[in-house]
């Protein structure tokens, strides 16, 4: 199990830097504090993998290795957002498909 969490954390860094270490809309960078109103209180950021496809689901179930192994494969796919962003990107707001293009031609990958 130690080694599965090993690689689990070296990779997340690595795709974390690979992405460039901020939240592609807001640039809150992975590690930073700010505050919540909704908690009234400081939290630690952390960044998230999110699909570019907008697919409405959820990978709590798939295991996080599982995750990562699928932005390593198709790195192309998602964008790296804060929680916030992350769920005005997926609920609230989602992007227009000429939003996720103009993204899609600055990815260099």
């Amino acid at each position: 199990m130690r080694r599965q969490n090993e690689w689990y954390c070296q990779k997340r860094r690595e795709l974390v830097k690979q992405f460039g270490g901020r939240c592609r809309y807001c640039e809150i960078k992975e590690g930073s504090v700010r505050y919540s109103a909704r908690k009234k209180d400081l939290v630690d950021i952390v960044l998230e993998f999110a699909h570019k496809a907008n697919k409405r689901i959820s990978g709590m179930n798939r295991g996080r290795n599982a995750r990562v192994a699928e932005v390593i494969r198709n790195p192309g796919d998602f964008l790296l957002l804060c929680r916030r962003c992350h769920n005005r990107y997926d609920h609230d707001h989602p992007l227009t498909d000429e939003e996720i293009k103009a993204m899609n031609e600055e990815v260099p990958f």
